[in-house]
C-alpha cells in the first residue's frame, strides 16, 4: 500500500508541478478515512485533496456542482475573493452601506457584497470594472491575499526565473514564497500570469493558513 501511495505522490508531482511538498505528501490515514469523498472528481490521492477537503469541511468552499470541484479548472476573480474573506472571517455585512464600486458587478450577483468589501479593505484595485468571471492569475491571488491579511513585504529577490525584480507582484511573490505559502514550477519558474486553478487556490489558501496569515 505504501509503495503504490508513494507513486501516486510522484506522478501527481510530474503531472502537477506547482504542487507544494505539503500538499502532495499524501496521508495514508486520511485516505482512509476519505471512503465517503464529497467531490467525484477529487479522489483522496488527488495532490490537493486534503487542503480541498479541509476548505470543503470548514465550509469556506464549495463545488461548482454536487459532485464535481473541477480543481483542474481555472479559479475565478469573484470566487478567490469570496474565499480569501471567509478565511479571514471578514463581516461583509458591514460595508453594505457603502457605494458600489463597480460597474460590471450587478446588485443581484451572489459575490456582490465581497466584492464590495474586498473593495473597501484595497484588497483589490479600484477602477470601473472588477472582471468577477476572469480568471485569477497567479500574481494577482498572491498580492490579493497579502493585501488582504497585512503580511509585511520586503523587495529582496526570489528563486524563480521568471519574476524580474522590479515586476509588481516581485514583493507579494517573495513573502509567498518565503513563507511557503507557494512554490514554483519544476523548470524554476512562477508563471505569474498563469491562471490560478481551483486546486492551487485551496492550497495556497490552506498554507496561508497554516503560516498564520488569516
Amino acid at each position: 500500500m505504501k509503495k503504490f501511495l508513494s507513486l501516486l505522490v510522484l506522478l501527481a508531482f510530474v503531472f502537477n508541478p506547482f504542487a507544494t511538498a505539503q500538499a502532495v505528501e499524501v496521508d495514508e490515514d486520511f485516505c482512509e478515512s476519505s471512503s465517503d469523498e464529497e467531490f467525484d472528481d477529487v479522489e483522496c490521492e488527488h495532490w490537493a485533496a486534503e487542503a480541498i477537503y479541509q476548505l470543503l469541511d470548514e465550509g469556506k468552499i464549495e463545488g461548482r456542482d454536487d459532485d464535481e470541484y473541477e480543481p483542474d479548472e481555472f479559479m475565478n476573480r469573484a470566487e478567490f475573493v469570496k474565499l480569501i474573506l471567509e478565511m479571514e472571517d471578514v463581516d461583509v455585512d458591514a460595508y453594505e452601506n457603502e457605494d458600489e464600486p463597480y460597474l460590471d458587478v450587478a446588485s443581484n450577483d451572489w459575490f456582490r457584497d465581497y466584492v464590495r468589501a474586498a473593495f473597501y479593505l484595497d484588497v483589490i484595485e479600484h477602477g470601473t470594472q472588477f472582471r468577477p468571471d476572469d480568471a485569477v492569475n497567479r500574481a494577482e491571488a498572491v498580492k490579493m491575499l497579502i493585501r488582504l491579511t497585512g503580511e509585511e513585504t520586503n523587495s529582496s529577490e526570489t528563486s524563480f526565473s521568471d519574476v524580474d525584480d522590479d515586476a509588481w507582484y516581485a514583493k507579494y511573490v517573495e513573502k509567498a514564497e518565503d513563507d511557503d505559502v507557494i512554490d514554483g514550477y519544476s523548470d524554476d519558474t512562477f508563471r505569474p500570469y498563469n491562471a490560478l486553478t481551483r486546486a492551487e487556490a485551496a492550497v495556497i489558501v490552506v498554507n496561508a493558513d497554516e503560516e498564520n496569515w488569516f
